[in-house]
């Protein structure tokens, strides 16, 4: 059996699933190479559930009533201002081995009315994946590119 639903406090299956998905956000940040941390991802998502807070946007897929298969962290940015304009995606994730594709379109339409329900109206996503298939599955559309600089190791000046 497959189930999916929202992860906040009031919801009684979120309690026996947080381990489960505080390890696997963690995995996430380190698999990826997030620029968040694990343990600053982890922190975010375990301090935002136990206050209760309505910015986090968590979603789980578990099989068999225990397995977490999936997880989806999203919240509206930026945080930590009065006047937030999106919804960013942070974390979503299936694992290879599950075939999903009956429930993600119902994950992903209530991520919608969730954003919709803060009178927002956009969603955006970092993907560390091809963005390519991220516009094919979802509709979502390149907006702006992230590139990097690393200043180790390189001498002031330069």
């Amino acid at each position: 059996m497959i189930e999916w639903f929202r992860v906040h406090r009031d919801e009684p299956k979120a309690w026996g699933v947080m381990p489960a998905l505080l390890e696997r956000v963690g995995k996430f940040c380190e698999r990826l190479d997030t620029e968040t941390t694990p343990k600053e991802m982890q922190d975010l998502v375990r301090v935002m559930f136990m206050n209760g807070d309505w910015r986090l946007g968590a979603w789980v897929v578990v099989m068999d009533g225990w397995l977490l298969v999936a997880h989806l962290i999203a919240t509206p940015e930026p945080l930590g201002v009065d006047a937030i304009r999106y919804v960013l995606v942070r974390q979503a994730e299936v694992d290879r081995s599950v075939d999903l594709t009956a429930v993600t379109p119902q994950v992903f339409d209530d991520v919608k009315v969730w954003t919709r329900g803060y009178g927002l109206d956009r969603i955006l996503m970092i993907t560390h994946r091809s963005a390519k298939s991220m516009a094919r599955r979802w509709g979502f559309r390149p907006k702006k590119t992230l590139m990097e600089m690393s200043l180790k190791g390189a001498p002031d000046g330069e």
